[in-house]
């Protein structure tokens, strides 16, 4: 049998076993809430940052030295079937459409939309996340190696010009369709389809 000073060492060592093992777990612990507080901070910065711009967070004065531009080409191997247009819209509203061909109207008017509804472009264009799109898109990466292409189009460029930032983007093929969902934005809300639509 164990005498009695030898059952108080062997309990006291039993106790210290075990706080040092609660101790243990607590740092462990603490560490995994350290850890989860960063990662939560880290993605509430990068929400943050990312958020795109709203048009209702866009002033009046915001808007001054705004120009959007969208023309479209003729590429399609065929005379007077696709068409060829350009349209500049300023921050005031003010709409430039200069129609080349196969288009209801021929030449250039100037007409306007609500400054409203160019705050609605600016807000679309952040929304697709415009300025980190590619500079032009004219394939498409199949995966494997290879890529698909196409002869014939009517490629679309658009730009935006907004607090002394300027991106440009090339359609020909391959454009994701947030690209596509703005073209017919911009196509949509300057109206443009009453110079450019044929009876």
């Amino acid at each position: 049998m164990l005498k009695k000073s030898e059952r108080w060492v062997a309990s006291v060592s039993r106790s210290r076993k075990w706080s040092s093992i609660d101790a243990a777990n607590r740092r462990i612990k603490m560490k995994a809430g350290i850890v989860k507080v960063a990662v939560l901070l880290s993605l509430l910065i990068c929400v943050t940052y990312n958020a795109p711009v709203k048009s209702q967070e866009l002033q009046d004065s915001d808007l001054k030295d705004v120009v959007i531009t969208m023309k479209q080409e003729n590429h399609c191997g065929c005379i007077d079937c696709c068409p060829t247009y350009s349209i500049t819209i300023s921050g005031d509203g003010t709409v430039k459409y200069e129609g080349i061909a196969a288009v209801s109207v021929i030449g250039k008017q100037v007409y306007s939309i609500q400054m409203d509804q160019v705050k609605e472009l600016v807000s679309e264009f952040y929304k697709a996340d415009f300025f980190s799109l590619k500079d032009k898109y004219t394939s498409i990466d199949n995966g494997d190696g290879t890529v698909s292409i196409i002869d014939h189009a009517a490629p679309v460029t658009i730009s935006i010009t907004i607090k002394d930032k300027k991106k440009s983007v090339y359609d020909f093929y391959g454009a994701p369709e947030k690209l596509k969902e703005l073209e017919k934005k911009i196509y949509e809300i300057s109206r443009v389809g009453l110079y450019v639509k044929r009876s």
